[in-house]
């Protein structure tokens, strides 16, 4: 099982490959494809902005700024990975529906 808070990187063909095992061109099975495919990822951007947010709190003692400081750094780099994620899935989507299919 993947870890909510730090996701894996999807990779393109990865995405490619699940929405051609959905078998349809239809766009409600592919949606429900883009959703598992990106759910994790949206958790993660909530849990990075939490720890940013916890990270910001924890500045506000002198002794935990350095602490706070890798916080609010973790939940930059996570929010980041996350949102790259969930990009490149809405575009192999995009990809994915342009492209004619065979018969």
């Amino acid at each position: 099982m993947e870890n909510p808070l730090f996701p894996n990187r999807i990779e393109r063909s990865a995405a490619l490959g699940a929405f051609k095992r959905a078998g349809s061109t239809d766009l409600d099975v592919l949606a429900s494809v883009k959703a598992a495919l990106t759910q994790t990822s949206r958790t993660a951007v909530r849990g990075g902005w939490g720890l940013i947010i916890s990270g910001v709190l924890v500045c506000l003692t002198i002794l935990g700024i350095p602490a706070g400081i890798a916080m609010a750094l973790i939940g930059w780099w996570v929010i980041g990975r996350a949102q790259k994620n969930i990009r490149l899935v809405d575009d192999v989507l995009a990809e994915f529906t342009a492209a004619p299919q065979p018969a």
